[in-house]
C-alpha cells in the first residue's frame, strides 16, 4: 500500500497495530517504498508509527537513500529529522584518536604466547603519536628507534659470530 502511496490503507493498518517495520522478501519496508516513490503522506505516517530509519533492504540501502536517488528532498528531510543519532564517532562524541586495522592471523594456541616468551618479537611501549600521528609507512622506523634501532640495518639472517 505504502508503495503504491495509497495513504487510507497505511492509515488502516497502522491503527491496526501493524507493523511499519515489516521487511519484504528482498528486505524492503513500507517506508523505503513510500519514500522512493515520493509519497509524503505515508512516509508521514509511518514516522508518525515509529517506523525505523535505520533498516537496510537487501541492497544495503535505508529508506533516506531511496528518497534522495529518486530526488524527495522533502521526504529525505523528513527521514532525517526522525532518524537516530549518530554513533558516537560520527558526532564527535567518541574517542578522538581510533584505527581500524583488518587482518589474519594463524596462531595456533599458546603458539604467539610461546614466541613473546622466545623474545621472537620486537615489543615496545604503545606511543599515541606513532600509532595516531604518524604516516603508516613511518611507524616501524619510529617504533625501531624507541628501542635505539635502525629498523633498516636488520637482517632477515640469522648467523653465528
Amino acid at each position: 500500500a505504502a508503495l503504491d502511496g495509497d495513504f487510507s490503507i497505511v492509515r488502516v493498518l497502522l491503527q491496526h497495530s501493524a507493523n511499519p517495520d515489516l521487511q519484504d522478501i528482498c528486505g524492503g519496508t513500507a517506508l523505503m517504498g513510500a519514500a522512493g516513490g515520493g509519497h509524503e503522506p505515508c512516509v508521514k505516517a509511518l514516522l508518525r508509527a515509529k517506523a525505523s530509519t535505520g533498516l537496510l533492504d537487501d541492497y544495503g540501502r535505508t529508506a533516506l537513500q531511496y528518497a534522495e536517488a529518486t530526488g524527495r528532498t522533502a521526504i529525505a528531510a523528513l527521514i532525517r529529522q526522525h532518524a537516530a543519532p549518530p554513533p558516537a564517532t560520527a558526532a564527535e562524541e567518541g574517542p578522538k584518536d581510533y584505527l581500524v586495522a583488518l587482518g589474519y592471523a594463524g596462531w595456533s594456541a599458546g603458539q604467539l604466547e610461546a614466541e613473546m616468551a622466545e623474545n621472537s618479537w620486537l615489543t615496545v611501549q604503545a606511543n599515541l603519536d606513532i600509532l595516531f600521528r604518524s604516516a603508516a609507512e613511518d611507524r616501524l622506523t619510529a617504533a625501531g628507534r624507541q628501542l635505539g634501532i635502525d629498523i633498516d640495518l636488520l637482517s632477515a639472517e640469522a648467523g653465528h659470530a
